[in-house]
């Protein structure tokens, strides 16, 4: 639309839709299109009329013409005889060499079609029995002391930090969890599908300080004797005490504004 400086944006839906049609779909195994009509969509100078090396000499109309001339012509030394569909008894021109089981157009596209659906029924059964397989997981259910190992997401970890941290359930909620470790409490609430219990009770829930809670990078950083680090809104660099960072005596994960 940017290109041909125009807003009717209804229009270039449908070359969008498509586009996506056209376009390979991982479950079914072929586009949207072929699995509808049996064959990918036709575009250009794309005709079973024409062999592809013929297409590719063509540059001009006359060019077209001209093969589209030879390709009728009526001096042609291929002998054509009259048959009928092995399939439908419909009558149909065929060449004289032809094999005894004759099949018209309308025929072979009917089969490729309905091969085409059924591959595409196929692949959508497998996604379906693999959506209901991972459905059908059992969550384990934690209660109130239970100890839990807590994955920690890339963007707050370290690349030496550990990639999970040991945690004990101190509250739950709304079938939540609130989370306390030896240091202080995890700031949020967490669903029990991203937990998996622990191995043994490393954490007694009288060992954790509930006054106080820190964020998960917090507590990986301070798990592993590593450097926390703050955010700031500092316009140049951290060297004043209004600065949160440079007050705790941290490092600042923020870029200085401009």
């Amino acid at each position: 639309m940017v290109d041909n400086n125009s807003k009717k944006w209804s229009i270039g839906l449908e070359f969008v839709q498509f586009q996506k049609n056209c376009s390979h779909h991982r479950v079914i195994g072929r586009s949207p299109y072929k699995a509808l009509f049996g064959c990918d969509p036709k575009l250009d100078l794309t005709t079973p009329k024409l062999p592809s090396e013929m297409l590719q000499k063509i540059s001009t109309e006359e060019d077209l013409l001209m093969y589209s001339k030879d390709s009728d012509d009526p001096h042609s030394t291929i002998k054509i005889i009259a048959s009928r569909c092995s399939l439908c008894g419909n009558e149909i021109t065929v060449e004289i060499n032809s094999a005894s089981f004759i099949v018209c157009n309308l025929c072979k596209n009917n089969e490729n079609i309905s091969g085409s659906r059924q591959q595409g029924l196929k692949g959508l059964q497998k996604a379906v029995e693999k959506m209901l397989k991972i459905s059908n997981l059992k969550v384990t259910q934690f209660k109130v002391e239970d100890c839990v190992v807590v994955p920690v997401p890339k963007m707050d970890r370290g690349s030496s930090y550990s990639v999970n941290i040991i945690a004990i359930v101190t509250e739950q909620k709304n079938e939540l969890n609130r989370l306390g470790t030896k240091h202080e409490l995890i700031k949020g609430w967490f669903n029990s599908s991203i937990l998996q219990p622990a191995t043994s009770n490393f954490i007694n829930i009288t060992e954790v300080n509930k006054a106080k809670d820190l964020s998960l990078r917090g507590i990986v950083a301070l798990t592993t004797r590593g450097q926390v680090f703050h955010s700031c809104n500092c316009r140049g660099n951290c060297e004043t005490k209004k600065c949160a960072c440079f007050k705790s005596n941290l490092k600042c994960n923020s870029q200085p504004l401009p």
